[in-house]
């Protein structure tokens, strides 16, 4: 087996994250409980969603005994400005209106922290996304067809906002919520 032999305890409600693992054969329990944690105030992208991830893991490594913890964040990074997940439908439509026509990055960061030796290792991944010029009607068609609740930037790559996006340059999986090839870098480094 590639990745560790115990199976990660993911601290994250996303679908799309248990949908990578499962993919990927990856044994998984979820913890579902609320974390309390806050937002960075950091200004740079890349710390921004390594502190998230690494403050996401707090309350779920003190709960397990055992276990590696997985924790995650995704931002997406457009005109020297963090987006966040829209608060509602005007919000969504705002960051779809700045993502088109141009080339923005989307950030994760993760953390993998084994619990019963008090180990963490964090990294983020970059992937460029390209969306084509969009018209007024078709920001409004994507906003109306309700995809952009919970999701960094308004969209879904996986989703009808593909229909949008003209290029990717990196991981995909990372744009989902995910770096595949980040985690399995991550994990190795685990093995105790």
């Amino acid at each position: 087996m590639v990745f560790s032999v115990q199976p990660f305890i993911l601290a994250s409600k996303s679908p799309r994250r248990r949908e990578i693992l499962q993919m990927l054969g990856i044994p998984f329990e979820i913890y579902d409980r609320k974390s309390h944690w806050e937002d960075s105030q950091l200004k740079d992208p890349g710390q921004y969603v390594l502190e998230v991830a690494e403050k996401k893991a707090i309350e779920p490594r003190s709960f397990f005994k055992t276990g590696i913890v997985l924790t995650a964040d995704t931002i997406v990074y457009c005109d020297e400005e963090i987006l966040g997940k829209p608060i509602d439908k005007i919000d969504a439509t705002a960051m779809i209106a700045k993502l088109q026509g141009k080339t923005h990055q989307v950030y994760t960061g993760i953390c993998l922290s084994d619990c019963a030796h008090n180990i963490s290792r964090s990294a983020y991944e970059i992937t460029d996304v390209t969306f084509a010029p969009m018209s007024q009607n078709e920001i409004e068609w994507y906003i109306n067809g309700g995809e952009y609740p919970d999701k960094a930037g308004a969209y879904a790559v996986q989703g009808k906002a593909s229909l949008f996006i003209t290029g990717i340059k990196g991981c995909f999986f990372n744009v989902v919520g995910l770096p595949v090839r980040k985690l399995f870098v991550l994990s190795k480094d685990m093995i105790i």
